[in-house]
């Protein structure tokens, strides 16, 4: 059994007793189907998505970012995060010497969040983290721009 956590955190402020939730890759940002992260302070951000997590501050909630992607490529994604949207609230990544499934991930976030904030919403483009999310009685918004790469999953 296995008692280091499955991810990482940075919560830099908490401001509000609400929050949404945000993936990151293929969500917030085009990882253009690269696999690694080493370049991952130069993907391109996607503006419709940006612009929703802007809505949703000025909305007066707290945004959280939550990723499966590796704590390794922390200094990077924080390069990334101050380009294009400095006003997050808190960074949840993947713990890099933990090898789990991204849903998984994803699930020992949520219930972390769930510890500091109540969550109004959740995005992520994937469908298996999406279902996780909703198990645990969390709306999850799926945007659709991925879903090409999804469908060659068979039944996501």
């Amino acid at each position: 059994m296995r008692n280091e956590r499955t991810y990482t955190e940075d919560v830099r402020r908490v401001a509000n007793s609400e929050c949404v939730v945000f993936d990151l890759d293929a969500t917030l940002c085009d990882h253009d189907s690269q696999t690694s992260y080493e370049d991952c302070d130069l993907f391109y951000p996607i503006i419709p998505m940006l612009e929703l997590a802007r809505m949703v501050k000025r909305h007066n909630y707290d945004v959280v970012i939550a990723t499966a992607r590796p704590s390794i490529s922390y200094a990077k994604t924080i390069i990334w995060l101050e380009k294009h949207f400095p006003e997050f609230d808190a960074l949840f990544m993947a713990n890099a010497r933990v090898k789990e499934v991204a849903s998984r991930v994803k699930e020992a976030q949520l219930l972390k969040i769930e510890e500091q904030w109540d969550i109004a919403f959740w995005c992520d483009d994937s469908p298996f983290n999406a279902e996780v999310i909703r198990d645990h009685a969390v709306t999850c918004l799926r945007p659709t721009h991925n879903d090409a790469f999804w469908a060659s999953y068979g039944n996501a």
